[in-house]
């Protein structure tokens, strides 16, 4: 385990939310799915119980779910000993999952079988792929390599003999297609029959490219869209098919996309082409291109990942966890929405903002509409908890102004990158058109004038906002003009544009390339080395490397911080400091894992407590020290 000083866990007193709304819970998981779809196994890490910091050798951690096309039920859990699942020395492999719930994982040289309602056994099986028969799902077949050669083995799991080997050519290393009607399986060089392994040559070109079980036949998807043979389709007998005209267009009109892995629907009759949030749907019949409505949400760091599509009209995503999403409309299906994008206090209540709107203590959602999603981060309440802002991250990047009491839009304004709320009734906007100042109840726009592009806005409500630069700090008054313009001092190093502004009173918190830096009354400036030294701080040149602190929060007496932060050994959690940044206690990670991308966490003071929420829709309440 990493060594580090170990901080207090702050206790958790209550939960105000689940995360994914009680959906299964996958953070940075490896999912795969059975050949007909109703079953889904997700390997994730379980940490270590009571430790600040996260071991080296998580604890692999195997769960398996089927769903009734609206929800999953939990079937499979299992955590094999000494076993790690990406950092330890046993490192997880190729997996499968059968129509039965039985699920198997290659662990170093053996493969791991686990079956629902206990029972576990090995084979040793050096690299070796292991699918299911969807025939017979208590039959696992393996392609592996033995006496110099590949093969097929077929193991019962359920007497734990070997029952059949079957010779085959080129493998490709790639993952295995199943036929669910037929269990024939599609190897890299082609089609080998369930009953008596007759072979069907398939691949299409002798160029890098994926091979696609469509229907009865296959696709062949080449890398060099160019190509007059880049897309060729064949038969089940492996004769060759024509290709529409509009599936070749559509593959050569973005070569980048055209090389995404496509993905096909459990039966074969849909083909699933995804790219940068977009998808598009083919009928695998005419492979005509049909666009999809984006699956939310979007403008996030880690949007939804579609595994596996099982009609033209449902498929499983996964966004921090499992859920079933309506591709045709685009969104979840089920209660509940799947991410928490702000977090923020109206007086008491708690406001968060998700995919599909904002909620006010966990009640009905309040849309944004029409159609517009919002943006990461994007929550912005009014100083007497009136209103809401919502920046969204949609063509015109506007700024929605909901009445939280009526349940109602009442203003919007665009283009917007950072807003403020000056008092309850105005808000600074700054955006590609330059800085101004909405009156939220007349609806009077007052132009301010431009700032440099990356200038970022905070204000207390108070009555005056703040204009952050890579040089300077302006102070302004309601109307817009200049109270008194603060220089960056050319000593502070690490300070450059700023993501973030937190008003307090006569202090000014900057968050500036993930270093925290405070102004006082006075206009000086200081770094909070202590709380960068506690997590581990960067100490590389700001310029190329980002430190560990995401987001800052000040309690109303301005005696606590509460900082996101990156931990040594790459956990995430919510730190406690006091005002100098030193650490005097923290939530544990709070996303049960490492943390490999920019994820988030926010954070609000409740009187004498801290309401922590995540990406992933965790809000619970945390009880100061007193």
């Amino acid at each position: 385990m990493a060594k580090s000083t170990r901080w207090p866990r702050l206790s958790r007193g209550s939960d105000l939310a689940q995360p994914l709304s009680g959906r299964p819970a996958a953070v940075d998981a490896t999912l795969v799915v059975a050949p007909r779809g109703l079953y889904v196994a997700v390997f994730d890490a379980l940490p270590p119980a009571d430790e600040n910091e996260r071991d080296d050798k998580d604890a692999l951690r195997v769960r398996v779910f089927s769903h009734d096309k609206r929800s999953f039920t939990e079937v499979l859990v299992h955590t094999p000993a000494r076993t790690g699942y990406r950092f330890g020395d046993a490192r997880l492999g190729k997996a499968a999952v059968s129509d039965a719930g039985v699920v198997a994982f290659a662990v170093g040289d053996r493969i791991h079988v686990v079956r629902p309602g206990g029972g576990a056994s090995q084979i040793e099986a050096p690299g070796a792929w292991p699918f299911f028969d969807p025939l017979a799902p208590e039959r696992l077949r393996l392609v592996v390599r033995r006496d110099g050669g590949e093969v097929i083995e077929t193991h019962d799991t359920n007497t734990k003999t070997l029952v059949d080997t079957l010779r085959i050519g080129n493998s490709g290393n790639l993952p295995p297609q199943v036929d669910p009607a037929t269990g024939d399986v599609l190897l890299y060089d082609g089609w080998y029959a369930r009953d008596g392994g007759a072979f069907v040559p398939s691949r299409g070109g002798d160029g890098p490219g994926d091979v696609l079980r469509v229907g009865g036949g296959t696709l062949y998807l080449g890398r060099d869209v160019e190509q007059p043979d880049a897309t060729q389709r064949r038969g089940r007998d492996g004769g060759e098919l024509p290709v529409p005209e509009a599936f070749q267009a559509w593959r050569r009109a973005d070569v980048w996309r055209a090389r995404n892995p496509m993905l096909a629907s459990v039966d074969g009759r849909w083909i699933l082409g995804r790219s940068t949030g977009k998808n598009t749907i083919f009928d695998a019949e005419h492979l005509t291109p049909e666009a999809l409505p984006v699956v939310p949400p979007q403008h996030t760091l880690i949007g939804p990942g579609i595994w596996a599509l099982l009609d033209e009209h449902l498929a499983i995503a996964s966004r921090f966890g499992l859920f079933l999403v309506d591709l045709r409309t685009g969104r979840p299906i089920g209660d509940g929405p799947v991410a928490l994008l702000g977090l923020a206090l109206a007086g008491e209540r708690v406001v968060t903002l998700h995919e599909d709107g904002v909620r006010v203590d966990g009640g009905a959602p309040i849309p944004v509409t029409p159609a517009v999603e919002p943006a990461l981060d994007g929550l912005r309440i009014s100083p007497r908890g009136r209103y809401a802002a919502v920046r969204c991250g949609n063509a015109g990047f506007p700024v929605v102004i909901l009445d939280l009491a009526e349940a109602r839009e009442v203003r919007r304004i665009e283009p917007a990158a950072f807003v403020a709320w000056i008092d309850e009734d105005r808000l600074a906007v700054h955006g590609s058109t330059g800085l101004r100042v909405l009156d939220v109840t007349t609806g009077v726009i007052t132009a301010l004038g431009d700032l440099p592009g990356s200038a970022c806005l905070g204000s207390d409500g108070a009555g005056r906002f703040f204009v952050g630069t890579d040089t300077t700090l302006v102070e302004r008054d309601a109307s817009g003009a200049v109270l008194r313009t603060l220089t960056v001092p050319k000593k502070l190093k690490g300070y450059t544009w700023p993501s973030e502004l937190v008003v307090h009173g006569s202090e000014v918190y900057a968050l500036a390339r993930c270093r925290i830096f405070r102004w006082d009354a006075a206009g000086n400036c200081e770094r909070l080395n202590a709380l960068e030294n506690g997590v581990g701080g960067a100490k590389t040149d700001p310029k190329f490397s980002d430190g560990p602190l995401r987001s800052v929060a000040v309690s109303h007496d301005g005696r606590w911080l509460a900082v996101t932060a990156k931990t040594k050994s790459h956990a995430l959690g919510v730190v406690l400091c006091d005002h100098e940044g030193t650490i005097v206690g923290w939530t544990g990670p709070i996303f049960g894992r490492r943390s490999v991308h920019a994820e988030r966490a926010f954070c609000a003071f409740r009187g004498n407590t801290l309401v922590v929420g995540t990406e992933h829709g965790d809000v619970g309440v945390y009880t100061l020290p007193a």
